[in-house]
C-alpha cells in the first residue's frame, strides 16, 4: 500500500510542476524571436503537456490544480492560433487546438467561437488542402456551437 501512495503523490508534484514550471516555460520560448526555428518543436512539445492534462482533468481538479490550469489557458490557446498561422507550425498548432476543444470545461463557448473562426479563416486561406479541411471539420465536429448564432452576418 505505501509504494501505491507514494505513487499518487509523484503524480501530484509532476502535475503541479508541468503546470507552474514547463508551461511557462515552454510559452516564453513560443515568443522569443530567438527561437522561432523551434517554435513547430515548442508547440509539439505543449501539445503533449495538453493532452496530458486532458486525460488527467479529473486528478488535476482533485489535487486543487484547476485554478492555476485556468490562468495559462488564455496563453497556450494564444499560442495555438498564432501557430495555425505559420505553414511551419500549423500542423503542430491544429493538434493543439484539437486538444483544447476535447476539454470541455475548460473552454467557454465565446473562446470555442473564437477557435472555429480562427480555424474557419485558415480553411478559407487554402480551401484545397485535404489535411487542414479534415482538421477544420473535427475542431467543428467537436466543438459542438450553434452555428446560426455564429454565422449570421
Amino acid at each position: 500500500m505505501y509504494p501505491l501512495a507514494v505513487l499518487t503523490v509523484n503524480v501530484e508534484v509532476v502535475t503541479e510542476s508541468a503546470l507552474s514550471k514547463t508551461i511557462p516555460h515552454l510559452l516564453k520560448m513560443i515568443r522569443d524571436p530567438g527561437e522561432a526555428e523551434h517554435r513547430a518543436r515548442v508547440l509539439t512539445l505543449l501539445c503533449l503537456i495538453a493532452s496530458e492534462i486532458r486525460k488527467n482533468l479529473d486528478r488535476i481538479v482533485e489535487y486543487g490544480h484547476q485554478e492555476l490550469l485556468l490562468s495559462f489557458k488564455d496563453e497556450v490557446l494564444g499560442a495555438f492560433i498564432s501557430g495555425i498561422k505559420r505553414p511551419d507550425s500549423s500542423e503542430a498548432a491544429l493538434e493543439g487546438v484539437k486538444i483544447l476543444v476535447q476539454m470541455r470545461d475548460i473552454l467557454t463557448e465565446s473562446e470555442l467561437i473564437f477557435i472555429v473562426t480562427q480555424v474557419n479563416e485558415l480553411l478559407r486561406a487554402d480551401p484545397e488542402d485535404p489535411e487542414i479541411a479534415k482538421y477544420v471539420c473535427w475542431v467543428l465536429d467537436l466543438a459542438d456551437i450553434d452555428f446560426d448564432t455564429l454565422f449570421v452576418q
